[in-house]
């Protein structure tokens, strides 16, 4: 449902220093930024978790800081910039671009203490 639509359509950016693009919320409720995994492919090729960011609301953070980001939500209404510190961006033309979310659903749990884990991954050709 939700994996069509994680990539925002037209939003791929890129510059010396990398690329970004806008990522949508994969459940239909506000989550804390706590409850959030990201992974990103291009082109085939898996991308550093300690290569990207990732911003809501102006505020950028590190992939290893989202787990002690309770105090911040990701909205559904709002868009998450995912930023990736590549030298030399990518190069003009099409690129296959894959992010999957990983959100951790903490108020429905599933064998405590476990909780549902809603994985969606999109995959879309993109231009920069």
């Amino acid at each position: 449902m939700f994996a069509n639509h994680l990539i925002e359509d037209g939003s791929l950016r890129s510059d010396d220093s990398g690329f970004d693009f806008a990522v949508r919320l994969n459940w239909y409720r506000a989550l804390p930024l706590s409850s959030i995994g990201l992974s990103v492919r291009v082109d085939g090729e898996d991308v550093g978790s300690g290569s990207i960011t990732f911003a809501v609301d102006g505020d950028r953070y590190r992939l290893d800081e989202l787990p002690q980001r309770h105090d911040r939500m990701w909205f559904i209404a709002d868009s998450a910039d995912v930023r990736v510190e590549r030298p030399g961006g990518l190069a003009p033309g099409p690129h296959e671009l894959s992010v999957t979310i990983a959100s951790r659903i903490p108020y429905i749990p599933i064998r405590p203490p476990n909780v549902l884990i809603q994985e969606d991954t999109c995959t879309k050709t993109v231009v920069v």
